[in-house]
């Protein structure tokens, strides 16, 4: 794992969950299922659904920080945590889930990849079920420098990437803040995003 994202790791492991997680997980109420949880980092989100008794299938392309944390939980939980090694270049979702999560994960798909990965996120999302995620905008300071490496995208360019399901919500935000550095200090950065909650329809 490199210093950054351990660093990373380090700085977001105490966090809540993401807001977008948390509705989503509203939505099903008492209701337990699978999620699959994109880009997983520390796992927040995925331990989150994980307290709620659902079977979680946690991605990420550095599995390390999470694949010791599940080696500390009681046994059961960990039944219920399957933990996979994958880039989002790589992505292929084998079966159906009812709920896929995303949180400040899906830009840092390649361009080049990005509309085969959204492909296999459309596909592995059950009828009725739910997507939640985080889309950086055309803004946000990284698109600047970046383009070549991560995926940014207008509000109508999300939308219609969402043809397939009902938008539930759809929050546009823009602050100047901070994000992680390689050695865990804060570096100013303008930031633009999405935070996106939909149900898939039911054709």
């Amino acid at each position: 794992m490199s210093e950054e994202w351990s660093a990373y790791y380090n700085l977001t492991k105490d966090n809540p969950p993401s807001k977008t997680a948390a509705v989503a997980a509203e939505l099903f109420g008492d209701k337990c299922g699978q999620v699959l949880d994109l880009g997983c980092g520390a796992g927040v989100d995925a331990l989150y659904f994980l307290s709620k008794g659902w079977k979680v299938l946690a991605v990420d392309a550095n599995t390390e920080y999470l694949d010791a944390v599940r080696e500390e939980m009681p046994i059961e939980l960990q039944q219920k945590l399957d933990i996979c090694q994958m880039t989002f270049e790589q992505l292929h979702i084998e079966k159906v889930v009812d709920c896929i999560i995303a949180n400040f994960s899906l830009p840092f798909c390649n361009p080049r990849y990005f509309d085969e990965m959204w492909r296999e996120i459309v596909q592995g999302t059950k009828p009725g079920g739910i997507f939640s995620g985080v889309f950086f905008g055309n803004h946000d300071d990284w698109a600047k420098s970046m383009q070549e490496e991560r995926t940014f995208h207008t509000s109508i360019e999300v939308k219609a990437l969402l043809a397939d399901f009902e938008i539930i919500n759809m929050n546009e935000e823009e602050w100047d803040g901070t994000c992680c550095g390689e050695n865990g200090e804060a570096i100013p950065k303008h930031w633009h995003i999405f935070r996106v909650v939909a149900r898939k329809e039911e054709k």
